[in-house]
């Protein structure tokens, strides 16, 4: 990748290349600019990894969202490219070994067709987690199903107040109780994620640590979504970034997430025919990135300087920008720095011919500079790649664990909880009626509102697509 490019600063000066690697401290977020063939997915991950490597820097590394390629797998092994990294450690007379071999946590939700055997070793750890049900805000809703009616709002805090520190099972009935099974909220989230064991009390064995995560900084955190069906991959994704964030503004620390691919949502318009947790995604996420400036930060890789108009445009956020050929987007990206002396009109000519593994990096507030990107010290996704576990981990670990052991103590834990609450519907019918005998406070949930919800008869779309996910046979993708 990019020799050419390596070999042209290594004559240049060999010790001042040994420096090469250095990266700005961060007041905001990173955004990483370049269009398709420059090397930006691999460049993104060593950037990355300098952050989380250098000494002066030390960041917590999340992983959120890998992309179609589902790149965020990688980093649970190290380099192939051992004579690359022969040559860079004489040329550059570095000492030690370059290629290294992170500590992974891979975060997979229980939601959809979890895989038997997941990759565990000495270095990587699966990990299935579980939500505690009343740890989710309302916000977390709409990126599941777009905007919340009024309704839906009165039900959800109706529940968290009456059902903290209850089951799952004591939940649902309450639901039942309310007459509100037609609800969005219930028919498109809980009855769904409920069922998938996604939910569980506070306290539950699996329930997911983020503040221990955080604490980890040596692992790198990898939030895996490639078994989450489409519909619920950015209502995790949104309550894992949202989590972190209230951590963080509790108890300082230096993080950095990754989001691949970004321009699916930045090029989103309130007009984009899209499913409307799109359009909720891209708002939460200028949100979450202006937020972030106070302590958490971003790392997020799209094309075009035009899909994120009006979101980086402050002066604290980072910006590397890799090889832009269209004058277009070189113009838009740089206008105003050039106009604040921030970057030469040499460096923005040359945005159009760097090679993989340039940049030139604008600094918030500072002048821009030129610098060259190694190669990744983990693997990274190549041309050619199949699956990643039946091919790549297979075939260089091929060390695994068995899934089925938590999934099977959720089960049992969700009978135990149905076991202790007595679900006959007798029990519930005299419990409604006793309810609608009373002048009492639930009126608002019993009154019928066909305008909120035009589909009361429609079977979602969210409860077909993941129905008997969890049924006795586990497929195996080994």
């Amino acid at each position: 990748m990019a020799s050419s490019g390596l070999k042209k600063y290594i004559r240049k000066d060999p010790v001042q290349s040994s420096a090469i690697q250095k990266v700005p401290e961060l007041h905001g977020s990173i955004f990483v600019y370049g269009r398709i063939g420059g090397g930006k997915s691999v460049s993104l991950l060593s950037i990355a990894q300098a952050y989380h490597d250098h000494p002066g820097r030390k960041y917590k590394i999340f992983d959120i969202w890998g992309g179609d390629r589902n790149e965020n797998l990688y980093w649970t092994l190290p380099s192939t490219k051992i004579s690359y990294w022969k040559k860079i450690k004489k040329a550059l007379r570095l000492d030690g070994s370059a290629i290294k071999q992170y500590r992974v946590n891979l975060l997979y939700p229980m939601l959809g067709k979890i895989p038997k055997k997941l990759p565990d070793n000495e270095f990587v750890r699966s990990k299935i987690f579980t939500i505690p049900f009343t740890s989710l805000d309302i916000k977390d809703f709409p990126l599941i199903s777009g905007v919340m009616s009024s309704r839906d709002e009165a039900l959800w805090n109706e529940i968290v107040w009456t059902c903290k520190g209850k089951s799952i099972t004591y939940m649902l009935n309450k639901i039942k109780i309310l007459k509100a099974q037609n609800y969005t909220i219930y028919k498109n989230a809980l009855r769904s994620l409920s069922r998938e064991l996604l939910l569980q009390p506070n306290g539950s064995k699996y329930n997911i640590d983020i503040v221990s995560e955080l604490d980890n900084q040596e692992s790198i955190t990898v939030l895996c979504l490639d078994f989450v069906p489409e519909e619920f991959k950015v209502f995790i994704a949104g309550y894992i970034i949202r989590i972190i964030s209230e951590e963080i503004k509790k108890k300082r620390r230096k993080s950095l997430m990754l989001l691949r691919e970004v321009h699916q949502f930045f090029r989103v318009s309130d007009s984009s025919v899209v499913p409307d947790r799109i359009k909720v995604f891209k708002t939460y996420l200028a949100h979450w990135i202006k937020l972030g400036r106070s302590g958490t930060h971003f790392i997020l890789d799209t094309q075009s300087p035009s899909e994120t108009r009006g979101i980086a445009e402050g002066q604290q956020d980072t910006t590397f920008f890799g090889r832009l050929p269209a004058q277009n987007d070189r113009q838009s990206a740089t206008e105003q720095m050039l106009k604040d002396n921030l970057i030469t009109q040499k460096q923005v000519t040359k945005l159009g011919i760097l090679k993989p593994g340039q940049f030139i990096i604008c600094p918030s507030g500072e002048r821009a500079y030129f610098q060259y990107f190694f190669l990744p010290k983990s693997r990274y996704w190549e041309e050619g790649d199949g699956s990643f576990y039946k091919s790549i981990w297979k075939r260089a670990k091929d060390e695994w664990i068995d899934s089925s052991n938590v999934i099977s103590y959720l089960k049992e834990q969700r009978k135990n909880e149905e076991n202790e609450v007595d679900n006959s519907d007798e029990v519930l019918e005299k419990i409604m009626k006793s309810m609608d005998n009373k002048n009492d406070d639930y009126k608002t949930f019993q009154e019928e509102d066909n305008g909120d919800d035009v589909d009361n008869d429609i079977k979602t779309k969210n409860e077909e697509s993941i129905k008997n996910n969890h049924s006795e046979e586990f497929f195996d993708i080994v």
